[in-house]
């Protein structure tokens, strides 16, 4: 009876040990999902550089976080970015559109907030910056 009781017991405390969330593993992937988010034209250097634009583009992106590893999923515009989040939440993340047009976006996450800026590197030619301002869908 005591033997039974104590596979019991052990059984029950196995199983509460893998009961855990994701977040509980992964800190940092409570920054993970889909955010409702604007960007706006801030600054541009270089000869070459388009007329600057006027309007706020609104866009949504999907954040994935595994561990430090981050990625950035623009519905349009910008393509997937790949880069690392940092323990602070702060993040920095790449990728090439073409060989002549290559973007940076850095930022960090606020709760549900996430602030950020974006280059858009084209060539030698020209650099045009973005903010960026989002909010996890859901959140209030």
């Amino acid at each position: 009876m005591r033997v039974a009781l104590v596979w019991l017991l052990a059984a029950g405390a196995v199983l509460a040990a893998g009961c855990g969330s994701k977040q509980d593993e992964d800190p940092l992937a409570v920054y993970a999902g889909w955010y409702d988010e604007t960007e706006a034209f801030v600054s541009q250097s270089g000869v070459q550089c388009p007329p600057a634009p006027s309007q706020i583009f609104e866009n949504t992106v999907d954040i994935r976080v595994d561990g430090n590893q981050f990625e950035a999923r623009f519905t349009d515009r910008w393509d997937v970015l790949k880069g690392e989040i940092r323990d602070d939440a702060s993040f920095l993340s790449s990728g090439n559109l073409g060989p002549e047009l290559s973007l940076r976006f850095t930022g960090h996450f606020e709760q549900t907030t996430l602030i950020g800026s974006l280059d858009d590197i084209q060539g030698a030619s020209c650099t045009r910056t973005f903010s960026v301002n989002g909010q996890l869908r859901g959140a209030q």
